[in-house]
C-alpha cells in the first residue's frame, strides 16, 4: 500500500531543514567547535563508561527497574522539552522558505518536517554515545537484542519529545501572536516560566520531590522498553505502555500542531501593533528619550554623556532576546547551588552565594549594555558617529548605567548574601568593596573589549527577526577578565591554602605539562618546564598572610588598571571608527 503523499513531503522537508542547519554550523568555525567538543566529550565519556562496564563486567541477572530509573528517564524527557519548546518557540516557528513551502504542500507537512528535522538534530549530537552504551549493555547482559530495545526507547524518545515540543511551542507561540497582554510581556512571562522550571529543578534536587514520584509518568516507562530482551526484570506492560505513548503522542502532537501552526503560519498578529506601541514615548515631560526608560533615570554627567546612556538603556530593553546570554551563568550557579542544597548542608550551600555575587552581579551589570555598542546603532552609525564627536562622553555615556546602578546594587546585594554564611565583619567589609570595585571595573571595561570586537552584521537569532547581539570574543574577553580576577581575589581572601595551592598546580604541573611533552619528543622546551615548575614552587612558598592579601589587593587593581585603558581605548577607536 503506497503511504501518503504528505509523509514523503515531510521527509523532505526534514531533511531540507536538516541540511540548512549542517550548512549553518559548518559556515561557523566557532559555532562548529563548540558542537564538535561538546560531541566529543560525551561520546568519550559514553566510550569510557561502556569499557568500564565492559571491564568490570557485572551479573545484571535478577537486577529489577527501580521506580527512581523510571522517575529520572521521566524527568530527563521533562527537561528537554523545556528546552526544545524553547528552540522552537525562538529559533523555529516557522519552516524555512515559509512562503514556498505553505504554497506547495499541506501544513501537517510542514509540521512533520519540522518535527522530524529537530529529530535529526538531536540524533545527530547523541546518538553515537548512546550507541556506544546500547552495544556495551548488550554485551555485558550477554543479549544481542538488548541492543535493539535500547535503540528503539531511545530513538521514542527523542522522536515524541521533539514532537510535542514543536507542538506546545506553536501554541505558545499562538498565544502571543493573537493575546496582546502575552505579547507585551513576553519577556517578563519568558523569565517566570524559566524560574519556575528550575524552581521544580531544584525542588527535586533538594530531595523535597523524590524522582521516584516521577516514575508514575508514562515517559518514564522507557526505560522498560529499553531493557525487553535482557536478564533485567523490567515491566512488559509498562514498556507496552511506552511504545503507546511514543507512537500516540508523535500522532497527537501531528494532529494538534497542523491547527496550531495553520493559525500561527495563515494568520493575523498582534506582535507588529504591540511593539509599534511599545516603541511610542511620551513627549509631556518635554524628553522623550527620559521618558521611554522611566522609571530609571540619569541625573548625572554631561548632557551628551546622558543622551548615550539613555539610549543605551532604551536598545536592551527594546531587544531584550540579545541579552539572554547573561542568563547561563545563572542557570549553572542555580545548578551548583542545588547540587550542594541536595546534600543536606545548608551552610555549603548558603556560604558560596556571596562571592558569587560579588563577582557575578558586577559581570551582569557591565555585560548587559555596552558590550556591542557599535553594532546597536545599527544604521544609524554613520548619523552618531558624526553627530557626537567627543569620544569621552560616549564612552563615558556606555559605562553610566553600570557605574550608576551595577555599582549600589552588588555593594547592596553582597552583604545581604553573607547573613547566612560564616563570615567574619572583615571578610563582608572586604567582599563588599570587592564587589563595588569590580563592578565599576566592569563597566568600565566593557565598552573597551565591545568596540574591539564589534558585530556590525545582524545574525537570525529569531527566525524572521535580525538582531546584532555581541560577538561571542567579546562576551568570552569580558568575562574572563571579570570573572577571573574577582574570583581570584575573592578565592584568596576567603580561602588562601586552598587557591595557593591550585594555583601552584596550574602552574607547575598544568602550564610545565604541555612543554614536558614536547621535550620528549626533541623540542628544546625543557628549561620552559622547568622554570613553570620552579614557579609553581614558589608560589606554593609564599606565606599565607602575604598570598591573602596579595590576593585580594593586586587582581581588582589589575581590573582597575584594565577599565581605564579601555576606556582610553574605546574613547580613540570612536573617534577614529570609519564606517565601509
Amino acid at each position: 500500500m503506497a503511504e501518503p503523499a504528505w509523509l514523503g513531503q515531510a521527509r523532505r522537508v526534514a531533511r531540507m531543514e536538516f541540511r540548512r542547519s549542517v550548512r549553518k554550523v559548518r559556515g561557523s568555525g566557532l559555532r562548529m567547535g563548540g558542537l564538535l567538543l561538546a560531541a566529543g566529550f560525551f561520546t568519550l565519556v559514553a566510550v569510557g563508561f561502556s569499557a568500564l562496564l565492559i571491564s568490570l563486567d557485572p551479573d545484571v541477572s535478577g537486577f529489577t527497574v527501580p521506580d527512581v530509573f523510571r522517575g529520572t528517564v521521566a524527568g530527563q524527557w521533562l527537561f528537554a522539552l523545556v528546552i526544545l519548546t524553547q528552540r522552537v518557540v525562538s529559533n523555529f516557528p516557522e519552516p524555512e522558505a515559509e512562503a514556498f513551502v505553505l504554497t506547495t504542500i499541506p501544513v501537517r507537512a510542514a509540521v512533520l518536517g519540522q518535527m522530524l528535522a529537530e529529530t535529526y538534530r538531536a540524533l545527530a549530537y547523541i546518538g553515537l554515545p548512546v550507541l556506544a552504551l546500547a552495544g556495551s549493555l548488550a554485551y555485558v547482559a550477554g543479549a544481542p537484542l538488548l541492543f535493539v530495545a535500547v535503540v528503539l526507547a531511545f530513538g521514542l524518545f527523542v522522536a515524541s519529545v521533539c514532537a510535542v515540543a514543536a507542538a506546545l511551542g506553536y501554541g505558545l507561540k499562538l498565544l502571543v501572536a493573537r493575546v496582546p497582554g502575552i505579547a507585551r510581556n513576553q519577556t517578563l512571562l519568558g523569565v517566570l516560566a524559566v524560574l519556575l522550571f528550575f524552581g521544580g529543578y531544584t525542588l527535586v534536587q533538594l530531595q523535597v520531590v523524590d524522582y521516584s514520584v516521577l516514575g508514575v509518568l508514562p515517559m518514564g516507562w522507557f526505560v522498560d522498553l529499553a531493557v525487553l530482551g535482557s536478564p533485567v526484570e523490567g515491566s512488559a506492560l509498562l514498556a507496552l505502555g511506552a511504545a503507546a505513548f511514543g507512537l500516540g503522542g508523535i500522532a497527537l502532537a501531528v494532529a494538534l500542531g497542523a491547527p496550531l501552526a495553520t493559525a500561527l503560519w495563515l494568520g493575523d498578529s498582534v506582535e507588529g501593533r504591540v511593539e509599534r506601541e511599545q516603541a511610542r514615548v511620551g513627549t509631556a515631560s518635554g524628553d522623550p528619550l527620559a521618558a521611554a526608560i522611566s522609571p530609571l533615570a540619569f541625573p548625572v554627567g554631561r548632557p551628551a554623556t546622558r543622551r548615550v546612556a539613555q539610549r543605551t538603556v532604551l536598545l536592551a530593553r527594546r531587544a531584550p532576546i540579545k541579552l539572554s546570554f547573561l542568563l547561563t551563568p545563572f542557570v549553572l550557579g542555580a545548578v551548583g547551588l542545588g547540587n550542594l542544597a541536595a546534600s543536606g548542608n545548608l551552610a555549603a550551600t548558603i556560604g558560596p552565594l556571596a562571592p558569587v555575587l560579588a563577582v557575578t552581579l558586577p559581570w551582569l551589570t557591565g555585560a548587559a549594555l555596552a558590550l556591542n555598542p557599535l553594532g546597536d546603532e545599527g544604521r544609524v552609525l554613520p548619523v552618531t558617529l558624526t553627530a557626537l564627536t567627543d569620544g569621552r562622553a560616549y564612552v563615558r555615556g556606555l559605562a553610566l548605567p553600570g557605574l550608576l546602578y551595577g555599582v549600589p546594587l552588588a555593594v547592596v546585594l553582597t552583604p545581604l548574601a553573607t547573613l547566612g554564611g560564616t563570615y567574619t565583619a572583615l571578610e563582608v567589609a572586604c567582599l563588599t568593596l570587592l564587589a563595588g570595585v569590580t563592578a565599576a571595573s566592569s563597566a568600565a571595561l566593557a565598552p573597551g573589549v565591545g568596540v574591539a570586537f564589534p558585530r556590525l552584521n545582524a545574525v537570525r537569532v529569531v527566525r524572521g527577526r535580525d538582531l546584532v547581539p555581541p560577538r561571542f570574543t567579546a562576551i568570552a574577553l569580558h568575562g574572563a577578565a571579570v570573572f577571573g580576577l574577582g574570583g581570584f581575589a575573592a578565592a584568596a581572601l576567603l580561602a588562601p591554602d586552598a587557591t595557593r595551592t591550585g594555583l601552584a598546580v596550574v602552574v607547575g604541573g598544568l602550564l610545565a605539562l604541555p612543554f614536558d611533552l614536547a621535550a620528549t619528543r626533541g623540542l628544546p622546551t625543557a628549561g620552559v618546564a622547568a622554570g613553570l615548575r620552579d614557579a609553581g614552587d614558589a608560589i606554593a612558598a609564599v606565606p599565607n598572610l602575604a598570598f591573602r592579601w596579595g590576593g585580594y589587593l593586586i587582581p581588582p587593581l589589575v581590573g582597575v588598571g584594565l577599565a581605564l585603558a579601555a576606556l582610553r581605548f574605546a574613547r580613540r577607536r570612536y573617534e577614529r571608527f570609519e564606517v565601509d
